[in-house]
């Protein structure tokens, strides 16, 4: 019986996913554009929709999100994801499209860069911390060349990200 207890202790164990999101900030001064990626596990991905708004959102590879799915989930990225350029407001992402494989979906949005400029700006990443307390949210931020990680979590949500560029 302690061995049946053993085993199931650490199946669960292994088992349990790990619970991380990795975006990709890539910002281009010469165009004006700020392209940003975001990395789900398929399976969190719809977890979080159903908890958030008791909707069955399931991404599907080859099919895209309909109207209404786009709204809900423009909405949350909106609420979840910002970036605020120097003493600006934030920056406006539009859904672009998305990827997705076995496990996991991309999806792309684009904005512009304020005419102001991008130096520096407040980022804010929650995505996912709604659902999971050990949730990690890693973020590559690029311009010109150069590049920066970032780890968000539910203690950590706001960097202020100096590119020294411009």
């Amino acid at each position: 019986m302690i061995v049946y207890h053993l085993l199931l202790f650490i199946s669960l164990f292994i088992s349990h996913p790990l619970h991380v999101t990795i975006t990709s900030v890539d910002i281009d001064h010469t165009e004006g554009k700020i392209s940003v990626s975001h990395k789900f596990f398929t399976d969190d991905f719809s977890l979080l929709f159903y908890h958030l708004y008791e909707k069955n959102i399931v991404p599907k590879d080859g099919d895209e999100f309909t109207e209404s799915e786009l709204n809900i989930i423009d909405r949350y990225v909106a609420d979840a994801f910002l970036l605020k350029p120097d003493h600006d407001s934030t920056v406006r992402f539009e859904y672009a499209g998305k990827s997705q494989n076995e496990d996991s979906v991309w999806l792309y949005f684009k904005g512009e860069i304020p005419e102001s400029g991008c130096s520096s700006f407040l980022l804010t990443n929650c995505l996912m911390l709604d659902l999971y307390d050990d949730q990690t949210n890693l973020v590559i931020v690029a311009a010109d060349g150069k590049e920066q990680g970032l780890n968000f979590d539910y203690r950590n949500r706001e960097y202020q990200v100096e590119l020294g560029m411009e």
